[in-house]
């Protein structure tokens, strides 16, 4: 081949990409929308200009790390406590059984002490951003149309801006509170396992532990596992494919239990009894990852998972499993909210009732709508409709269907 000729390069074709659904659109909308909140309410907590909401909000997050480590020490104290009044073992810092029973009550009332502190340093903080959030939402309402305030109600305004204030007194509870708390306990956790696994003494003490309390402890443990699994597996779509991950699944975690009982006479004089699990031909790091059902289980979950759910499909949208049968898809609430609400010009109830067939039963009961709009929708046949109307015609003796004629 000559320098002058050209050369084909194999270039990577580029990857597929599926458009997305109208539900993945709302998601995305919607974690959009609440970065954008948190960005909107950090600033509360840390102004520049303003020095003292800096200092207060430390000062909090001092008394809620005090207020955590006292917790921690608190059943300590209670177990020494026990300890020294059953005259068994070594009293805590050469304290007595009263000196252990005082200390632990004194822990206990430190311990919602500082949190009484913490609430009492921080309502400063959070008044004040209750306030300019008001003095904010009122001044951008007083810039709006005169329209806007005619269509609305002054009271349902009022009561909105009352909930999204106190909204986002909660949000800046939740995000120094909450968060910040379980940071710090995942941390200590952290070093609590590492010292574990690095001091010989922390790891005998660990397996001193009575066999009954660990069990009781892993039954809890495991019981909110599974309890939170059923939970999240309640907001999944089970279609054919995610039904397949969770059998699969479920089966090579049952798989750890299967073990082949039989009874060897060619090994000893006497019969030996040997129990051969699923596993015992395999190397031994894959017995120690897939020995248990949990690791087994939650492993092919996750690859079957990266493997079967990497695009969505066309059938799958409309596969629906037996808990969609009866219910459906619900509307959106703010549609609905527009459907019963009689303010609502009657062109925009029209233009809901031809857009979700699952507002007709709210729009047929809305004074507002248009008599073709009414007798549009009872044409469609819907029997929820019909029912609607029957009900309402027992009450008023058959005015309800003679509204539009009269």
């Amino acid at each position: 081949m000559s320098a002058d000729s050209p050369r084909t390069a194999s270039q990577p074709k580029p990857a597929t990409q599926y458009p997305m659904t109208e539900e993945e659109i709302a998601q995305a909308a919607e974690r959009q929308s609440n970065l954008l909140v948190l960005r909107k309410v950090a600033p509360y907590l840390w102004p520049d200009d303003m020095p003292w909401v800096k200092k207060r909000v430390v000062w909090a997050l001092i008394f809620l790390v005090v207020s955590k480590l006292i917790s921690v020490v608190i059943p300590v104290l209670y177990k020494d406590a026990v300890d020294a009044l059953a005259n068994e073992g070594v009293p805590f810092l050469a304290l007595g059984a009263v000196g252990l029973t005082i200390a632990y009550g004194m822990a206990r009332a430190m311990n919602v002490g500082f949190q009484q502190l913490r609430d009492a340093v921080f309502a400063r903080v959070g008044q004040r951003a209750l306030r300019m959030l008001a003095l904010e939402t009122f001044e951008h309402i007083h810039k709006l149309s005169m329209r806007y305030h005619i269509t609305r109600k002054t009271g349902g305004l009022s009561r909105i801006i009352e909930r999204g204030v106190k909204g986002v007194e909660f949000l800046l509870r939740f995000l120094l509170f909450s968060i910040g708390p379980l940071i710090l306990e995942l941390l200590l956790v952290g070093i609590i396992l590492v010292l574990l696994g690095l001091l010989p003494k922390m790891a005998a003490v660990v397996e001193g532990i009575p066999l009954p309390v660990l069990g009781g402890a892993g039954v809890a443990l495991f019981g909110m596992v599974a309890a939170s699994g059923v939970r999240t597996l309640t907001k999944v779509a089970f279609n054919n494919t995610n039904i397949l991950v969770v059998a699969i699944s479920v089966g090579v975690a049952m798989l750890t239990e299967a073990k082949l009982y039989y009874t060897d006479r060619a090994l000893a004089d006497a019969p030996v009894n040997v129990a051969l699990d699923l596993y015992h031909q395999f190397p031994d790091w894959f017995q120690t990852i897939f020995h248990s059902g949990i690791s087994a289980g939650a492993i092919t979950a996750i690859l079957l998972n990266l493997l079967l759910n990497t695009r969505r499909t066309e059938d799958d949208d409309g596969d629906l499993a037996a808990f969609d049968a009866p219910r459906g898809a619900l509307p959106d609430p703010r549609d609905a909210l527009r459907a019963a609400d009689p303010s609502t010009p009657p062109e925009e109830l029209e233009a809901l009732a031809h857009k979700d067939s699952g507002l007709h039963t709210i729009i047929v009961t809305n004074p507002s709508t248009y008599v073709t709009t009414c007798e549009w929708i009872r044409a469609q046949g819907s029997p929820q409709v019909d029912q609607v109307y029957l009900k309402w015609d027992a009450v008023t003796e058959g005015r309800f269907s003679r509204r539009s004629r009269e």
